[in-house]
């Protein structure tokens, strides 16, 4: 699993983080005794998973965060949806990236369990102006996770999508302002979770949709933190 885990020693910027790229994205339907094994131990006390029946929510994305920003890297993650209130927040169990200032920076500022992997992604365009994508992340020369996509029809203007995060990681619990503007697709994904991956029980789910999020700048943070040395 991507934690926990002893932190990766390198300098991170200081946050916010201003980062932009694109971001392919599946909203899954998966089961919940699934879901609370992977998420409970992130899940702040006081933020509740949403649940449809036996079901929970989770998003799958692989995200590519190019030069121009704080830092540039390939990134997959899992965040499963909750709220606080009725704020809605993402926790995220799973998450790796090519970059060790990121590991260390997302586990000390946000509490985001972040590890170390390789990553082979394409973002070409067809002779229509879309997209088409391929993605693998693997570790130790295992996969973690592929995928395959094609954006379609587009969403009218510019979209801002919230996307705050709620961490609880080595006895701390961070809330953190997350903000994304971006032009956004649709899209159809097939994702492939092999049955030692981590991630296998995604695949047991179902897919809701996809989109691609497009020209995407990112806002990530302030934070503010609870316990442990906050």
């Amino acid at each position: 699993m991507s934690s926990p885990g002893p932190d990766v020693p390198a300098a991170y910027p200081p946050e916010p983080w201003h980062l932009g790229g694109s971001m392919l994205m599946t909203l899954w339907r998966v089961d919940g005794s699934d879901l609370r094994r992977e998420v409970d131990r992130y899940v702040p006390a006081d933020v509740d998973l949403v649940a449809r029946g036996r079901h929970g929510l989770l998003f799958t994305a692989f995200v590519r965060y190019e030069p121009g920003s704080v830092l540039s890297y390939d990134e997959l993650l899992v965040a499963a949806v909750g709220r606080r209130g009725v704020v809605p927040f993402a926790t995220i169990p799973h998450i790796w990236v090519d970059s060790p200032a990121s590991v260390a920076g997302g586990r000390a500022l946000w509490g985001i369990p972040k590890g170390l992997a390789e990553f082979e992604q394409s973002w070409g365009e067809d002779g229509a102006g879309r997209r088409r994508i391929t993605a693998t992340a693997t570790r130790d020369g295992a996969t973690l996770a592929g995928v395959r996509a094609r954006e379609g029809a587009p969403l009218p203007g510019w979209r801002r999508v919230p996307m705050p995060t709620a961490q609880t990681l080595d006895g701390r619990t961070t809330f953190a302002e997350v903000q994304a503007l971006a032009r956004v697709r649709l899209a159809r994904a097939e994702w492939s979770f092999p049955p030692d991956s981590p991630l296998a029980f995604v695949g047991r789910g179902r897919p809701l949709f996809s989109s691609v999020l497009r020209d995407m700048t990112i806002r990530f943070g302030p934070s503010r933190s609870t316990g442990g040395d906050a």
